[in-house]
């Protein structure tokens, strides 16, 4: 008889619950090491585990376990530790000279900004700035990115972007400065800020509705004052089809 080996909780969901049974300091800290979509991904999740009873809770926890076992002992804290043997045996200096040579450089901070930016708001980017600049910015995107950058741009300037990008050589610190400058007021620029749609014609017209029919009239005849053509849009709203059964059969025709 075949076993079935399929996981009993999804590594996603299994994350989430995971993330929620930590401290806030220490899911942040786990956070900040994923990339953008695992962090869209991982806090879509999280709202949806909140809920998890103390079975899922279990099979996380096992899967957790589970998966620990194949985690090398040597790599937390690797790059720590190789930094600080060369140090103590070279000495600051000679160490810095090696390891600037040997030891995987990071990234600049224009790349990891267009890494959780928006394609929406890459593309505008793009499109507002010297074309040079967009040159280096598409560069700098991965290909399916700057594809979509693109898509939105007349046929002549994406063109004469491609251009320049394919010509394009080594970059000046200088340039990246400038580059990281464009995007961190570009970033600001497209922050959203979480807004809750209220008030309005319908909502008002619910209220009027709701009030003694004398008092709504009233009310009516004095935003009429205020304003015709909103009291004339509150009273549309107003009108429902259940209204229609009060209409006599010369006012229904």
């Amino acid at each position: 008889m075949e076993v079935d080996t399929k996981p009993l909780i999804g590594g996603a969901s299994a994350a989430a619950i995971l993330m929620l049974l930590l401290e806030e300091k220490e899911a942040a800290d786990v956070l900040r090491h994923l990339d953008p979509d695992e962090v869209r991904q991982l806090g879509s999740e999280m709202f949806g585990a909140a809920k998890a009873d103390e079975n899922r809770v279990d099979l996380a926890l096992g899967r957790f376990v589970a998966g620990s076992r194949e985690v090398s002992a040597l790599t937390p804290g690797a790059d720590r530790k190789i930094r600080n043997v060369m140090t103590d045996a070279l000495g600051d200096d000679r160490a810095g000279s090696l390891l600037s040579a040997i030891a995987p450089q990071p990234q600049r901070e224009a790349l990891e900004r267009l890494r959780w930016m928006e394609t929406e708001t890459i593309a505008e980017v793009i499109a507002g700035e010297h074309p040079q600049v967009g040159a280096v910015l598409l560069s700098m995107l991965a290909p399916e990115i700057a594809a979509l950058a693109l898509t939105g741009l007349a046929g002549e300037r994406q063109a004469d972007l491609l251009w320049r990008a394919a010509r394009l050589g080594p970059v000046q610190a200088e340039a990246i400065d400038d580059l990281e400058a464009i995007l961190a007021e570009a970033e600001a620029a497209s922050a959203k800020t979480e807004t809750l749609e209220i008030g309005g014609e319908s909502d008002v017209a619910k209220i009027v509705n709701n009030l003694p029919r004398t008092a709504g009239e009233e009310l009516l005849k004095a935003m009429r004052k205020k304003d015709k053509l909103l009291a004339a849009a509150i009273e549309d709203e107003m009108f429902v089809f259940e209204d229609l059964n009060q209409l006599d059969a010369k006012s229904l025709g």
